[in-house]
């Protein structure tokens, strides 16, 4: 009796361990609005090469050691880390030359947080970059 009240009771602590640290690690991702469109230009041809800047502020007091992914339809395309004290993170990406400022305002552009977390006040922002191309 007293093996399964032992056994039970370390079955109901693991459990509630699991499911609270479940609960308390919120998955937090901030979603690219059009934030900073305008501030991609045309790059100059054999001049410059085609790069996206991108920021993620974080909506409040910075969390230190947060990191985020950003995703770009879909796919991973880095990790975004803090730069300077405002807890900004950042990541400047090379860009396809193929790709257009068309193609990119409809893109579907996320930041999920790693590590750490943002404020709901989060924006995902282009700070600058210039791309090849416009769409005829």
């Amino acid at each position: 009796m007293k093996r399964s009240f032992v056994g039970l009771t370390m079955a109901a602590m693991l459990c509630v361990t699991l499911f609270g640290a479940t609960a308390a690690r919120a998955d937090q991702t901030v979603n690219w609005t059009g934030n900073g469109l305008d501030s991609v230009t045309l790059c100059v041809k054999g001049v410059n090469t085609p790069y996206l800047h991108w920021v993620l502020t974080p909506g409040g007091q910075p969390v230190d050691g947060t990191t985020a992914e950003l995703f770009i339809q879909g796919k991973d395309v880095g990790t975004m880390v803090p730069v300077g004290a405002q807890g900004a993170l950042q990541l400047t990406i090379a860009v396809s030359p193929k790709i257009s400022i068309e193609q990119l305002e409809h893109a579907t552009v996320y930041a999920d947080i790693t590590s750490g977390s943002v404020g709901d006040n989060a924006v995902l922002t282009i700070s600058d970059g210039c791309l090849c191309r416009y769409d005829s």
